[in-house]
């Protein structure tokens, strides 16, 4: 994590790839689940992001939602960025906390500088 997300960015896309598999995400495909050091069920991703004036710390906030359109885990907190070989950027690790340990369908919102993403993955 950083501490001081920048005031102000220019992003003009963002998505979500998991840290399981390193793949960014598309409608219908899996994102695993992951079983942390003292047992909690955890969902890792990080944020891909395009854009002219992408800062080295973002404000972002990253929710899982349930078909209903309930909240099954969200997190809003500051995220590092490291630029990519293609001129693109990635974030720091996430880890979301579900309040669920079981699969099924969901959709991923990420929300950074005016910037909405929303991929529909299925839980596993």
């Amino acid at each position: 994590m950083c501490r001081s997300p920048a005031s102000t960015a220019s992003i003009d896309t963002a998505a979500v790839r998991s840290i399981v598999t390193s793949a960014t995400l598309a409608d219908g495909d899996t994102l695993p689940f992951t079983i942390g050091g003292q047992g909690a069920t955890m969902l890792g991703v990080q944020l891909v992001l395009s854009g002219p004036a992408v800062p080295s710390c973002i404000a972002q906030t990253t929710s899982v939602f349930g078909p209903a359109g309930e909240t099954w885990a969200s997190a809003t907190v500051p995220l590092p960025t490291s630029e990519l070989a293609d001129g693109g950027f990635v974030t720091g690790e996430l880890w979301l906390f579900p309040t669920f340990e079981a699969g099924g369908e969901a959709t991923v919102r990420v929300e950074s500088y005016g910037v909405t993403h929303e991929v529909r993955v299925r839980l596993e």
